[in-house]
């Protein structure tokens, strides 16, 4: 007969016990008594007072009013306007200072293009001016200085402003002005620096076309609107070439790849009508 191998475990068998089982409570919870919370609604009440009168009391201080502005700009006339504009009105707290408010009515002043604003704890504002750089005279109801943007900046007041290139329109800029405008700094910012300063004028009147002129020339010479630099180093190095077979010239056309039209002065100077249009090859 054959025996069971002596290896193998038993089954374990579980048993309960005789005891009977014990269930566990949850803790209670803790009473809040009204005292308690009469006690937390005074302190948070008595926080929000204390904070609402020092903030009263800090807003309605004198040492804290605004009483000087430092204004920082080159431009000797603009610090002088905003100073007397500052001086006129009385800014208030400093902790109630609008700075955003007050930053956009210093913008809307013509010669700022941008204001950085700051407090100077406890009464004092400095302002730095960021100004616009005007680039030409702009010829309309009279001469008005715009600088790159196309912001009117008002009359010249010094030989240098006086100075600076003139942009013309037969129709005033009643319509297509900024594309103008744009025509006019692509053509300047595509000269060389001398050709630039020599620069007296710039008609837009036909739109997408300059016509040039430069200081102490009378001839006008008609780029389009592209390729401004090569077109105004053939003109001078056909000029001389071009008045010997043709005579003095008034305006000379370079617009065309392949082609040059020129207009000649009458014998008694360039006030009197322009003579025939020719071609040059």
């Amino acid at each position: 007969m054959a025996t069971l191998p002596t290896n193998i475990a038993h089954p374990l068998v579980f048993q309960r016990g005789e005891g009977a089982l014990r269930g566990h409570q949850a803790p209670r919870r803790a009473a809040v008594r009204f005292r308690e919370v009469l006690v937390i609604f005074c302190l948070l009440a008595g926080t929000f007072y204390a904070f609402s009168r020092a903030y009263l009391f800090l807003i309605s201080w004198d040492k804290l009013a605004i009483r000087s502005v430092d204004v920082v700009c080159a431009r000797a006339s603009l610090k002088r306007d905003l100073g007397r504009a500052f001086a006129e009105h009385r800014l208030g707290n400093i902790l109630l200072c609008d700075i955003g408010g007050l930053r956009a009515q210093v913008r809307s002043f013509p010669w700022v293009r941008e204001a950085r604003i700051r407090k100077a704890f406890p009464s004092a504002l400095r302002i730095e001016i960021e100004e616009r750089v005007p680039r030409a005279l702009l010829e309309r109801y009279g001469l008005i200085l715009v600088d790159g943007e196309g912001a009117e900046l008002g009359a010249p007041g010094t030989p240098e402003e006086s100075s600076l290139p003139v942009l013309a329109d037969r129709n005033g800029f009643r319509s297509g002005r900024a594309e103008k405008l744009r025509l006019a700094w692509a053509c300047l910012d595509g000269l060389p620096a001398v050709e630039r300063a020599s620069v007296s004028r710039l008609d837009l009147s036909d739109l997408g076309t300059v016509e040039l002129a430069f200081r102490d020339d009378p001839v006008r010479i008609r780029l389009g609107g592209r390729e401004f630099a090569e077109r105004i180093r053939l003109f001078r190095e056909h000029r001389a070439e071009w008045e010997g077979a043709l005579g003095a010239l008034d305006t000379v056309d370079l617009r065309f790849d392949d082609r040059v039209y020129i207009t000649l002065r009458g014998p008694q100077g360039p006030d009197v009508p322009a003579g025939p249009q020719k071609e040059a090859a």
